[in-house]
């Protein structure tokens, strides 16, 4: 007779320990959907009488889709952010969590408009990088009535119409850069004065405009003798 596979042997299969195997069957803690998932096809694969009640259990959790909508698909942050958003859904706690991910091919607000209304009924809460224009603003308006959530990443916009704004305090970050670019000319000896070239990505990126200003009131407060061009 075979010998019938034990705790042991499903900690193995599944990949993880002893105690994680013992918390997903005994309920002692919680143990997050996909490890219970992936012991539960381990039970399954090597026979082990746990299977049926750990699908089960993995079943039990609420599915909740997960839309993003991002820009610069071969780029390499967004690259690493697609992967990051990958994992953080998978290993998300009490729900099966599902990564629906888009890219917007342009900049441009009727594109991300397009992508953002397209994505009703296919998720559950949404958040986008976009630029901040009455066309997107519209787009979260129509989702909002849908009874849908959706949160501006990295770059705030649609404010007073989406629900929050996940990302950096982009006018600190401006000052910061001021203060950084005058300390930088002040080491060159002397008073430090001269011009500085102010480069953006876009001029409609909410996040670029507040950078800009805390850069400007940094150094039209601490370092007035550096001049700013107009902004490229």
């Amino acid at each position: 007779m075979a010998r019938r596979a034990g705790l042991l042997d499903l900690a193995k299969a599944a990949g993880v320990s002893l105690a994680t195997v013992d918390r997903a069957l005994n309920g002692r803690e919680k143990v997050r959907g996909d490890t219970v998932a992936r012991i539960a096809e381990a039970a399954r694969r090597i026979g082990h009488p746990a299977a049926l009640r750990l699908a089960g259990a993995a079943a039990d959790l609420p599915e909740l889709r997960f839309g993003v909508v991002l820009h610069k698909q071969g780029q390499d942050f967004y690259k690493a952010f697609a992967e990051e958003l990958h994992r953080a859904v998978a290993e998300a706690r009490g729900v099966q969590g599902r990564l629906v991910l888009e890219f917007s091919a342009s900049q441009a607000p009727s594109e991300m408009a397009r992508l953002l209304r397209a994505m009703a009924g296919r998720c559950d809460v949404l958040a986008a990088t976009a630029v901040n224009h009455p066309e997107v603003t519209e787009a979260v308006e129509h989702l909002r009535a849908t009874g849908m959530q959706v949160f501006a990443l990295l770059s705030d916009f649609a404010e007073g119409v989406r629900s929050g704004y996940l990302g950096l305090d982009n006018l600190k970050h401006g000052r910061t850069a001021g203060w950084l670019m005058a300390l930088a000319a002040r080491g060159r000896g002397g008073k430090g004065a001269g011009k500085l070239a102010l480069f953006v990505g876009g001029h409609r990126w909410h996040g670029h405009d507040l950078r800009e200003t805390g850069f400007r009131a940094c150094l039209r407060e601490t370092a007035p003798e550096l001049e700013v061009l107009e902004t490229l």
